[in-house]
């Protein structure tokens, strides 16, 4: 069969099975095999294709290789010829020897997050993230496997075969409201496959129906491994909490961020973007999340990446950024007003109208940063006189004495008219009580704005 020899079944599914099979020149292959009743869809011939064009994309050793050409048989079977990975499954492996301990889980998953941090950094989404993609290689180093239902994060979320893409209990909630996704979906499932890992049970389990699925995906509280009667480092635990948020921008906006907060090392990530991003750019050359800016502590300095997501590039420094990362070192944190000379010239789709203002990144970064007040002030976000934010103005004796004059005289003007003039009198008196409750009003929410600032 297009010289290659099956010689046994390793797995099978609804559209196909996998054989280990030799190639032309006796090695050892994994032929992907896609029956003729399911190839005669054009959707599931699409997701076929679409795995092809994934792979060929992505080269790292923690992705599974095609080695050979599609071809098809006699019958109308399709063939993709791919790289044998020997191993197990974290599926084949904690349904054997049970959960991992904590620190064996940690490690794999590390790994994991920088394989994730290379398939995101060519604009993939993988899209089913689960234990049974992901394998165990002999040596201990990790490979993602099956990009079927993988999806380039440029294009639109494509089609969903009848139903919601993904696997059940790892499908993230924008995946199971049918919304339009990015790599933080997979962000979502990594943390679902980090809490089967330690507890070895699925976080959310299939229901009896898909409806009841992805209600518990959309309603249900995300359990801790702890209720599994398992204690982890609280770290971690909040780690996971954070990944499978169900409100995307409040999880890891990266494999990075991911794999930073479960080693300790604090790292905080900016999102740039049209619209639900940190910054917000309007106009039709910007993405929805256009570009990630990720500050991790490295000693004395910040390591900061800037990762692009968009359609139209980054410029940086004269030279464009697209769908890909750019790090530098930084002493400091950007300061609000002064020589920001040492951070690059970043231009959103490349456009001097859309210049990125390190002022309002360093905004952000003092709102999601607990920053001791010193790194504030030498930031320039201490007091006015630094150029930082200006304290409130304080309420000018003028206004002040007018505030008081007002209602007095309504009430001197209602006394005065009250025998001779009683309905101005009494309207006088009113414009007076009026103004001292106006003036009561004004004087809380001062008070209440002062001490928020």
């Amino acid at each position: 069969m297009n010289d290659y020899h099956i010689i046994r079944e390793v797995g099978k599914g609804g559209m196909g099975c996998v054989y280990e099979a030799s190639g032309p020149g006796g090695e050892r292959v994994a032929l992907k095999m896609m029956s003729a009743k399911a190839a005669s869809h054009p959707d599931y011939r699409d997701m076929f294709e679409h795995e092809v064009q994934s792979l060929q994309k992505l080269s790292n050793p923690a992705i599974v290789k095609i080695v050979g050409k599609p071809f098809s048989d006699a019958s109308g079977n399709i063939y993709l010829p791919m790289e044998f990975v020997e191993g197990q499954t974290i599926a084949q492996i904690v349904q054997e020897n049970g959960p991992y301990k904590e620190q064996d889980a940690l490690q794999i998953f590390s790994k994991l997050l920088d394989a994730f941090t290379y398939i995101h950094s060519r604009s993939c989404i993988h899209r089913d993230v689960k234990p049974s993609n992901i394998m165990i290689r002999s040596d201990g180093s990790v490979c993602v496997i099956d990009f079927g239902i993988a999806k380039d994060s440029r294009t639109s979320t494509g089609k969903t075969i009848g139903r919601i893409v993904g696997t059940d209990g790892y499908m993230s909630p924008e995946q199971a409201n049918g919304y339009n996704i990015d790599t933080r979906t997979d962000i979502y499932s990594l943390g679902c496959l980090l809490h089967y890992m330690l507890c070895g049970a699925h976080a959310i389990s299939k229901q009896s129906n898909d409806y009841e699925t992805i209600c518990a995906i959309l309603e249900n509280n995300f359990p801790l491994v702890s209720e599994k009667g398992i204690s982890i480092s609280d770290r971690t635990q909040q780690a996971i909490l954070t990944a499978v948020n169900k409100n995307m921008t409040l999880r890891f906006q990266t494999a990075e961020a991911f794999k930073s907060a479960l080693s300790g090392k604090t790292a905080y990530t900016v999102t740039v973007g049209r619209a639900n991003c940190h910054i917000n750019m309007p106009g039709e050359y910007v993405s929805g999340h256009h570009l990630d800016i990720t500050w991790e502590q490295a000693g004395a300095q910040y390591q900061v990446t800037i990762r692009d997501h968009s359609t139209n590039g980054t410029g940086i420094n004269g030279r464009k950024l697209h769908n890909e990362a750019y790090t530098f070192a930084a002493e400091s944190l950007p300061a609000t007003k002064g020589n920001n000379a040492s951070f690059p010239q970043v231009m959103i789709a490349g456009l001097p109208d859309y210049m990125l203002d390190w002022a309002a990144v360093a905004g952000v970064l003092f709102d999601i940063m607990d920053m001791p007040t010193s790194v504030k002030d030498d930031a320039g976000w201490g007091d006015s006189d630094a150029g930082g934010k200006p304290e409130p103005a304080p309420l000018s004796a003028g206004i002040a004495i007018l505030c008081f004059i007002a209602p007095v005289a309504g009430w001197i003007l209602g006394a005065v008219w009250k025998k001779e003039h009683p309905a101005q009198g009494a309207m006088a008196t009113r414009l007076g009580w009026y103004g001292c409750l106006f003036n009561t009003f004004i004087f809380f929410v001062f008070i209440i704005l002062n001490s928020v600032s």
